[in-house]
């Protein structure tokens, strides 16, 4: 165990070798670099989460953390990190097994820390949602006091189990909802940061509403023309690192990247035990549903899936590893909340998802030509357009975002709950509202639906106006999306 330790751990015998791990050359070779702002505190006992999509940058950030201690003068053997997959560890037991042989390596501090003056160690636990009842295990070596004067962080990319691992361990963490993390691709505001450092941005709101959003129209409109090319592009690429560096030194989304993708989420399935048969039957069915209403029902009868509740279970587990997102119906604007037996819109985390999936369904194996063509096709574009709003929202406002649909067929893309919290300019009792036209011409018959509901925001290709009397704002989508602060590194969304 302890040789294991070392090979992963080469800055234990010289700490300048920390600068050699591959994560961090790829960070600084990469055109496209993200450095967020660790988010990690090591001055007490806690126990921090980290979940998010496989191939996201989670383990750079550890490898950044890492760096950092180092810089900061802590002795290179107080750091552990274990990739959990690569030490070959299976069960719970081989987990606390590992730790324990880590602290007991570790003599001078375990004395020190008897007297309560020792210096601490950090302990990084990579993907270790691989091993079943991890919180278990870690919940047993702290209700021992065997983890005193330790700060652990524990990844995933399994949102379920990762944050049900942190459930499991109440009152024992050292803090509170700091402790759970989410990495995601980047958002467009981010993009934009990116892409063009150097441009001004305007402020992000607080609240999606004609008011919040109509504030910054002066400034928007001076940025305009250099956002509306990097939204085409982002559309295209969408938030992934790996992808957009893939871009900038070859002009294209490379087909290993796809596959890379691809292999990562086939992967999570067979892990879990499910069918890579159903699961291609799933992938099939949802390339050509993205962005639209479905039930499971729905997928059990178009395909060999059969059961509705299978059909629900790869569906949900979809969603847990971070490919695709589950919009509810609500059938109130004045007290929204989740219609769960009603249909639902199924939208991929990512627009690189979106175009994963549907060349994964057409046995595609360079996915890029198809997913330029796709973005000359103005109502497909519309589409993602629909979708990537729908994901900022969520990631700004949480759950309570849902749609809105009567039996007559009148729709509302977004709504927005607002728990009751009476705004500046608050639509319908307890909602805002938003739709998307994405085409050349919007006009108020456009934002019929929402001046009969009250007002909100109407997202467009191109129109900057107030229609309904002042009740809708009308902006184009790069603005809309420019205005949501929904940053791809901060405490987990709930």
């Amino acid at each position: 165990m302890l040789d294991q330790f070392a090979r992963q751990n080469r800055w234990w015998l010289n700490p300048a070798d920390i600068q050699n791990d591959r994560h961090l050359r790829q960070l600084r070779r990469a055109p496209v670099r993200w450095e967020p702002p660790l988010p990690f505190q090591f001055d007490r006992d806690a126990v921090y989460t980290l979940r998010g999509p496989r191939q996201v940058g989670k383990s750079t950030i550890l490898k950044r953390q890492i760096a950092a201690l180092l810089a900061d003068g802590w002795p290179a053997d107080r750091i552990l990190y274990l990739d959990v997959e690569l030490a070959g560890l299976e069960t719970a037991r081989d987990l606390v097994d590992a730790i324990r042989a880590y602290c007991d390596s570790q003599d001078s501090w375990r004395n020190a820390a008897r007297t309560g003056v020792g210096e601490r160690l950090a302990i990084f636990l990579d993907e270790v949602t691989r091993v079943q009842d991890w919180a278990g295990a870690v919940r047993g070596l702290v209700d021992n006091d065997e983890l005193l004067d330790v700060t652990l962080v524990a990844t995933g990319s399994h949102t379920t189990d990762l944050r049900r691992g942190g459930e499991r361990l109440p009152g024992r963490r050292g803090g509170g909802q700091e402790l759970d993390l989410e990495c995601l691709p980047l958002s467009f505001r981010e993009y934009v940061q990116v892409a063009d450092p150097e441009l001004s941005l305007p402020p992000p709101v607080t609240t999606f509403t004609p008011h919040g959003t109509r504030v910054s129209r002066r400034d928007r409109a001076l940025i305009r023309s250099r956002i509306e090319p990097l939204l085409e592009r982002y559309l295209l690429t969408g938030g992934f690192l790996t992808a957009l560096n893939d871009v900038a030194r070859e002009n294209q989304i490379l087909p290993e990247t796809f596959e890379a993708y691809r292999e990562a989420l086939a992967g999570e399935f067979t892990r879990a035990g499910m069918r890579e048969t159903y699961l291609r039957e799933l992938i099939d069915w949802l390339s050509q549903h993205l962005g639209q209403e479905v039930d499971y029902r729905g997928i059990a009868a178009d395909t060999d899936i059969g059961s509705k509740d299978t059909a629900r279970h790869y569906l949900d587990h979809l969603v847990e590893i971070y490919a695709a997102l589950v919009v509810h119906r609500t059938t109130s604007l004045t007290a929204p909340g989740p219609a769960f037996r009603s249909p639902k819109k199924i939208h991929p985390l990512d627009p690189l998802f979106g175009h994963l999936i549907r060349a994964w369904a057409a046995s595609d194996p360079d996915p890029w030509p198809s997913a330029v063509d796709t973005m000359t096709r103005r109502e497909e574009v519309g589409h993602i357009v629909e979708s990537v709003l729908t994901v900022h929202l969520r990631r700004r406002f949480g759950d309570r975002v849902y749609f809105w649909r009567t039996s007559d067929g009148r729709e509302i893309d977004v709504v927005i709950a607002t728990s009751g919290a009476r705004y500046l300019d608050s639509n319908v009792g307890g909602a805002h509202l938003v739709e998307v036209k994405y085409q050349r011409q919007v006009d108020e018959r456009d934002a019929r639906a929402l001046i009969s509901g009250g007002g909100g925001v109407l997202v467009t290709r191109w129109l900057d106006a107030d229609l309904g009397d002042g009740s809708v704002y009308a902006l184009p989508a790069a603005d809309a999306l420019l205005l949501l602060d929904a940053p791809a590194l901060a405490p987990a969304r709930r």
